[in-house]
């Protein structure tokens, strides 16, 4: 899609990623939150990025934010350091557009392999869009998990697809 620009995520953007998230909340299994979060939570979030040199991005069409993609800690043991969670999220009516496939190389191609190691990828099954998204950039299925998310009334399952970023010890 032409004319979207990808950028750090900024403060001013907290609201417009609240829209984005809440709907998948409130209307899809693609996250397994059943509530609406708050701008202050997002602001934490992108806050929380930065703090830890993590990488937080929108991306921007027409000064709309069309969605955003980040990196987040995968476990607080220290032995998990170097891997790390990635969540993305689109405006609907910005699906299918590609920008998911420009928030993930922007992403993936700002990465430094002496810090991440393993990125992670939790994708509720079945999804096929985004097992799609996650495959195109190398992502493999490690695991299936039944039944591990209780949401509009009956349980869901969802699988990890992982990608190695490098191979030293």
């Amino acid at each position: 899609m032409n004319n979207i620009i990808i950028r750090d995520a900024e403060i001013k953007d907290a609201e417009s990623i609240c829209e984005i998230y809440n709907y998948y909340a409130q209307n899809t299994c693609v996250t397994f939150e059943t509530r609406e979060i708050n701008a202050a939570e997002i602001e934490n979030k992108i806050k929380s990025a930065a703090g830890a040199k993590l990488p937080f991005y929108a991306a921007v069409c027409k000064n709309t934010v069309a969605g955003f993609i980040y990196l987040s800690k995968w476990n607080s043991k220290s032995a998990y350091d170097m891997t790390k969670e990635i969540t993305i999220y689109l405006r609907k009516e910005y699906t299918g557009k590609g920008i998911g496939s420009a928030l993930y190389k922007k992403l993936l191609s700002n990465l430094d392999p002496q810090s991440v190691h393993c990125v992670i990828a939790v994708i509720y099954i079945p999804n096929p869009e985004s097992v799609k998204l996650n495959e195109k950039f190398g992502f493999k299925q490690v695991s299936h998990i039944k039944e591990a998310g209780f949401k509009f009334g009956k349980w869901r399952d969802i699988g990890h697809w992982q990608l190695i970023l490098n191979r030293r010890p």
